[in-house]
């Protein structure tokens, strides 16, 4: 009976650490799935193809960053990088967390 009492945490334990894992694994291909969908529709955006988003074709194809360009244009360049949009919006998430 001892025995089974040790038992019991340790299995505990071993069972959070898979769940973690799944968990882990479970936000990682969420995070990859948003990428794919990002660089799609930056790259449908970018109709000159530079490499670019300026606010005109993000407001003909991305109505999110539309409406926060300025806040993710911070350098005030008029145009916005993949990284750009990555940065607010990971920016936006860690304010949500807290």
């Amino acid at each position: 009976m001892k025995h089974r009492r040790h038992m019991t945490p340790v299995l505990a334990a071993a069972m959070l650490v898979c769940l973690s894992d799944a968990a882990l694994a479970q936000q990682a291909g969420r995070l990859e799935q948003f990428q794919a969908r990002l660089a799609e529709r930056f790259d449908a955006a970018d109709q000159n193809k530079d490499g670019w988003v300026t606010r005109a074709e993000a407001e003909s194809g991305m109505p999110f960053v539309a409406r926060h360009f300025d806040k993710m244009d911070t350098q005030a360049k008029g145009r916005l990088s993949r990284d750009d949009i990555l940065a607010y919006i990971a920016t936006r998430a860690a304010e949500r967390q807290r």
